[in-house]
Protein backbone atom coordinates (compact mmCIF):
# COMPACT_ATOMS: atom_id res chain seq x y z
CA UNK A 1 0.00 0.00 0.00
CA UNK A 2 1.18 3.50 -0.83
CA UNK A 3 -0.13 7.19 0.59
CA UNK A 4 -0.97 9.26 -1.92
CA UNK A 5 -1.81 12.97 -0.69
CA UNK A 6 -2.69 15.74 -2.94
CA UNK A 7 -5.08 19.10 -1.30
CA UNK A 8 -7.53 21.17 -2.16
CA UNK A 9 -6.50 24.96 -0.50
CA UNK A 10 -5.98 28.33 -0.47
CA UNK A 11 -2.98 29.30 -2.14
CA UNK A 12 -2.18 31.27 1.77
CA UNK A 13 -0.84 27.39 3.20
CA UNK A 14 0.17 25.66 -0.05
CA UNK A 15 4.18 26.26 1.14
CA UNK A 16 3.32 25.31 4.82
CA UNK A 17 1.11 21.97 3.45
CA UNK A 18 3.88 21.38 0.81
CA UNK A 19 6.73 21.02 3.20
CA UNK A 20 4.64 19.42 5.88
CA UNK A 21 3.24 16.94 3.69
CA UNK A 22 6.80 15.78 2.24
CA UNK A 23 8.19 14.69 5.27
CA UNK A 24 4.78 12.82 6.35
CA UNK A 25 3.85 11.21 2.78
CA UNK A 26 8.09 9.82 2.38
CA UNK A 27 7.42 8.74 6.12
CA UNK A 28 4.28 6.77 5.81
CA UNK A 29 5.35 5.63 2.85
CA UNK A 30 8.28 4.26 4.17
CA UNK A 31 6.43 2.15 6.79
CA UNK A 32 3.92 1.18 4.78
CA UNK A 33 6.35 -0.68 2.35
CA UNK A 34 7.48 -2.87 5.29
CA UNK A 35 3.73 -4.10 5.95
CA UNK A 36 1.81 -6.94 4.56
CA UNK A 37 -2.20 -5.49 4.14
CA UNK A 38 -4.93 -7.86 2.52
CA UNK A 39 -4.31 -6.62 -1.15
CA UNK A 40 -8.21 -4.80 -1.45
CA UNK A 41 -6.46 -1.23 -1.31
CA UNK A 42 -2.96 -0.60 -2.68
CA UNK A 43 -3.28 3.19 -2.51
CA UNK A 44 -4.40 5.39 0.49
CA UNK A 45 -5.35 8.62 -1.44
CA UNK A 46 -6.08 11.50 0.91
CA UNK A 47 -6.88 15.11 -0.24
CA UNK A 48 -7.32 17.43 2.67
CA UNK A 49 -9.45 20.16 1.80
CA UNK A 50 -8.37 23.11 3.35
CA UNK A 51 -10.43 26.41 2.46
CA UNK A 52 -11.50 29.28 4.52
CA UNK A 53 -15.78 29.39 5.42
CA UNK A 54 -16.94 30.73 2.56
CA UNK A 55 -15.70 28.04 -0.36
CA UNK A 56 -15.98 25.16 2.46
CA UNK A 57 -19.79 24.13 0.38
CA UNK A 58 -18.03 23.94 -2.64
CA UNK A 59 -15.92 21.38 -1.28
CA UNK A 60 -18.00 18.23 0.25
CA UNK A 61 -16.10 15.71 2.19
CA UNK A 62 -15.90 12.29 0.37
CA UNK A 63 -15.24 8.91 1.35
CA UNK A 64 -15.04 6.45 -1.32
CA UNK A 65 -12.87 3.10 -2.89
CA UNK A 66 -12.00 2.26 -6.51
CA UNK A 67 -12.29 -1.34 -6.43
CA UNK A 68 -10.95 -1.85 -9.75
CA UNK A 69 -7.89 0.72 -8.87
CA UNK A 70 -7.32 -0.71 -5.43
CA UNK A 71 -7.71 3.09 -4.24
CA UNK A 72 -9.47 4.24 -0.95
CA UNK A 73 -9.87 8.17 -1.44
CA UNK A 74 -10.76 10.89 1.27
CA UNK A 75 -11.25 14.00 1.01
CA UNK A 76 -11.57 15.36 4.51
CA UNK A 77 -11.56 18.70 5.83
CA UNK A 78 -8.88 20.28 8.03
CA UNK A 79 -9.44 23.81 9.57
CA UNK A 80 -7.99 26.49 7.97
CA UNK A 81 -7.74 28.83 10.39
CA UNK A 82 -5.55 26.59 12.83
CA UNK A 83 -3.39 25.27 9.64
CA UNK A 84 -2.55 28.47 8.66
CA UNK A 85 -1.94 29.74 12.39
CA UNK A 86 -0.08 26.75 13.39
CA UNK A 87 3.53 26.08 12.95
CA UNK A 88 5.14 22.74 11.03
CA UNK A 89 3.89 20.27 14.68
CA UNK A 90 0.63 21.52 14.61
CA UNK A 91 0.02 21.61 11.20
CA UNK A 92 1.39 17.79 11.10
CA UNK A 93 -0.47 17.07 14.13
CA UNK A 94 -4.03 18.22 11.92
CA UNK A 95 -2.83 16.35 8.92
CA UNK A 96 -2.10 13.21 11.46
CA UNK A 97 -5.92 13.72 12.30
CA UNK A 98 -7.21 14.11 9.20
CA UNK A 99 -5.09 10.57 8.31
CA UNK A 100 -6.77 9.12 11.93
CA UNK A 101 -10.57 9.97 10.67
CA UNK A 102 -9.78 8.10 7.12
CA UNK A 103 -9.14 4.91 8.62
CA UNK A 104 -12.01 5.35 10.89
CA UNK A 105 -13.78 5.59 7.53
CA UNK A 106 -12.31 2.41 6.24
CA UNK A 107 -13.92 -0.37 7.51
CA UNK A 108 -17.61 1.02 5.82
CA UNK A 109 -15.68 0.63 2.47
CA UNK A 110 -14.49 -2.38 3.37
CA UNK A 111 -11.03 -2.23 4.45
CA UNK A 112 -10.44 -5.34 7.00
CA UNK A 113 -9.57 -4.47 10.59
CA UNK A 114 -6.40 -5.91 10.29
CA UNK A 115 -5.13 -3.35 7.60
CA UNK A 116 -7.08 0.10 9.73
CA UNK A 117 -4.84 -1.68 12.88
CA UNK A 118 -1.48 -1.93 10.93
CA UNK A 119 -2.52 1.93 9.31
CA UNK A 120 -2.78 2.97 12.97
CA UNK A 121 0.23 1.74 14.42
CA UNK A 122 1.89 3.15 11.63
CA UNK A 123 0.64 6.82 12.30
CA UNK A 124 1.49 6.33 15.85
CA UNK A 125 5.10 5.51 15.03
CA UNK A 126 5.51 8.24 12.34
Amino acid sequence: MTLWMGCEGKADIAEAYRCVRNAMEAAINERLAKEEFSGRVTQWALIPIIVTGEFREFFPEIANRRIRKGVAEFRLVVDHAAFLSGDDQQRRKLLIEMLRRSITLMPKLGVPKEDCDKLESILDAV
